[in-house]
């Protein structure tokens, strides 16, 4: 049997996929298992456990005016031969790519765009984690024994090219890092500029090397955060592909950024995360689990939060308080008292367990 996984969201559901892909590659040891994703995330995704092939399906403007001209999409999806597809994204076009894939059997989640071009319909349940929901595709969660948290692999050269760019930039593998990143692909999800630098300048203060790290769309982002920080900060954004950043992440000791995909990242290769919300809560289900501990901070006492599920490009309000009232202070005190405490002063802070 051949499964198509198809899920052309963010990173951050890419990766509350996987624990689906590691479950049907359980049950279904000799099945090879494609993984369509947008094809920003290809390398990455072809990394991970149960991932025996991955598809890359475009989501640019004019998707369906090409689709037809786009013999390769069209090849990728109807040559292997599919016989069951597993829809963890939910749009219209995910399902046309399910009906286009020709596999007789095509699971989704019922009443969302994708619903009509599935054979089975799975309820959606709001009250548990995506991780969760997207398991249930597969089955019902008692009928699964597994570990339902995300895992992300990281491969050894990966590794050896993030110890060749830390000689490179000054970072020693030897002593505690923290890391900090500011972007995201929504505007309204990202903490202030002076807020990650206040964070910045006390851990540096304290002797922790701290890390700025992102997409290359994210450097000048960043750089501005480690200007700010008085210089202190290393910046890395923009010299770290998905995989590499995984990488990365796996060596720091703490993250501490927004509801962002690298959130969940760090949180699957056994970080500790500090993820900072303003538009959005964990209420909604979408926040980072994994391996390690995750920490949500935002200002929970304004009515407005959440305005939605994913941020916006600009605040529906116009005032963007959820983030520019959240100051460094409060979040470096959250810190202190969530997960670090220092043995001396001028030491680097060790977890608490």
């Amino acid at each position: 049997m051949k499964t198509l996984v198809i899920q052309t969201a963010f990173l951050g559901d890419l990766i509350m996929t996987l624990p689906l892909i590691r479950r049907l590659r359980d049950e279904q040891p000799d099945s090879p298992i494609t993984l369509a994703v947008r094809p920003s995330l290809a390398e990455f995704a072809a990394d991970q456990y149960g991932v025996s092939d991955v598809l890359s399906l475009k989501k640019r403007r004019g998707w369906l005016e090409r689709l037809g001209h786009d013999r390769g999409t069209l090849r990728g999806l109807r040559a292997p031969g599919f016989d069951t597809v597993y829809l963890a994204h939910r749009s219209f076009r995910s399902g046309l790519y399910a009906r286009l894939s020709g596999a007789h059997r095509r699971v989704g989640f019922r009443g969302t765009p994708a619903s009509w071009a599935c054979t089975e319909r799975v309820e959606r349940e709001d009250s548990v984690h995506e991780t969760q929901r997207y398991l249930t595709l597969a089955g019902p969660l008692p009928d699964y024994g597994g570990d339902p948290r995300p895992q992300v692999l990281v491969r050894d050269d990966v590794r050896r090219e993030r110890d060749a760019l830390f000689a490179s930039v000054g970072i020693d593998p030897g002593k505690p890092f923290v890391t900090l990143m500011p972007g995201s692909v929504w505007p309204t999800k990202r903490w202030t500029v002076e807020g990650f630098a206040g964070v910045a300048h006390r851990f540096a203060a304290r002797g922790t090397t701290v890390v700025l790290d992102g997409a290359p769309e994210e450097r000048a982002l960043c750089e501005q955060v480690r200007e700010s920080a008085g210089g202190l900060p290393i910046n890395i954004a923009g010299k770290t592909p998905l995989p590499l950043m995984a990488a990365a992440l796996e060596a720091s000791r703490l993250l501490i950024g927004n509801d962002s995909g690298p959130a969940h990242v760090a949180a699957a290769v056994g970080t500790p995360v500090v993820a900072i919300y303003g538009p959005t809560t964990p209420a909604t289900g979408l926040q980072p689990t994994g391996c390690a501990p995750v920490w949500s901070l935002g200002l929970d006492e304004l009515e407005c939060r959440p305005c939605g599920r994913h941020g916006a490009r600009q605040c529906p309000l116009g005032h963007h308080r959820c983030m520019r009232s959240l100051d460094a202070e409060t979040v470096i005190d959250s810190i202190e008292r969530l997960c670090l405490r220092s043995t001396s002063p001028g030491t680097p802070p060790v977890l608490l367990e």
